[in-house]
């Protein structure tokens, strides 16, 4: 895995940044919309890295950066392009079923010192860029010079800077969407949740219950219902290291073919043995 400067996926040494070029930086495939920003930063600032990065800083609030922005507690399908340099708040988009294999996908935002989870920005990359751009557009500390700025790369990429508000998540035809409270949710095919009403544990109880409703859930063939109750867990106990919970959700992420959350949520662990 390739560790990321500020600026580095921006200016590509080979030329105008590709959706292959991102997907190989950034370890994930990043949304068409969300290439055709950056080739469009990069061509507006004629390459110039310092001026690619003032460009992208200016219009998202955010320093270009990767999976290095990942903290301990980054759920495995919220995937880095960027970071405030604050509180260690970070911006991705949320790959939250990689069989599907979409060319969009939500953009959201976690801030590791607050308890309230994953934010949505955006039901699409386009419209959280666009939110994004209407927040900063909005700030009265902004100078005149950046919200000029802000708006000649807005029209250049025809985006039209307004707030989402909104945002939600799409679900297919035949899927469901479940809510959990790390913000990420599960979304699988319907026939993958078990159809009772799902149960709610003492967060800061022990981790076997947890553990049990995960265990009836996989038995049944419930891998959604499983990994439901598992996300609930480890969101709660992460702090806590619980690495059999986190293998129990390895595997259900595979049962699931879900190998590319089943490799973040390894390497996860892998960090917190350095802690």
């Amino acid at each position: 895995m390739t560790e990321l400067t500020p600026g580095a996926y921006l200016t590509c040494t080979n030329g105008v940044p590709t959706r292959e070029s991102l997907s190989q930086e950034l370890d994930f495939k990043v949304p068409t919309e969300f290439a055709d920003f950056v080739r469009r930063v990069f061509e507006y600032s004629d390459g110039s890295s310092e001026r690619c990065l003032a460009a992208f800083l200016a219009t998202l609030g955010i320093y270009p950066n990767g999976p290095d922005a990942r903290y301990s507690g980054t759920p495995p399908e919220l995937f880095p392009v960027g970071s405030t340099g604050c509180d260690g708040d970070h911006y991705g988009f949320l790959l939250l079923a990689p069989e599907l294999d979409l060319d969009d996908l939500p953009l959201a935002h976690y801030c590791p010192m607050d308890s309230d989870g994953v934010g949505l920005v955006g039901s699409t990359a386009i419209q959280g860029i666009a939110s994004l751009m209407a927040c900063h557009l909005s700030y009265d500390f902004i100078p005149n010079e950046e919200k000029e700025l802000i708006a000649r790369v807005a029209h250049m990429c025809n985006i039209h800077p307004v707030d989402e508000p909104h945002p939600a998540i799409s679900v297919p035809t035949g899927w469901r969407f479940l809510p959990s409270s790390d913000g990420v949710g599960t979304l699988a095919p319907a026939d993958l949740f078990d159809l009772r009403p799902v149960l709610e544990f003492d967060q800061y109880g022990p981790l076997t219950p947890f553990l049990g409703a995960a265990d009836d859930a996989i038995n049944r063939g419930y891998f959604a219902t499983a990994l439901h109750y598992l996300r609930e867990g480890l969101w709660f106990r992460w702090p806590e290291k619980p690495y059999d919970l986190a293998r129990r959700m390895v595997d259900v992420y595979h049962k699931m073919n879900r190998g590319k959350l089943a490799a973040e949520l390894m390497r996860t662990m892998n960090g917190w043995a350095k802690l």
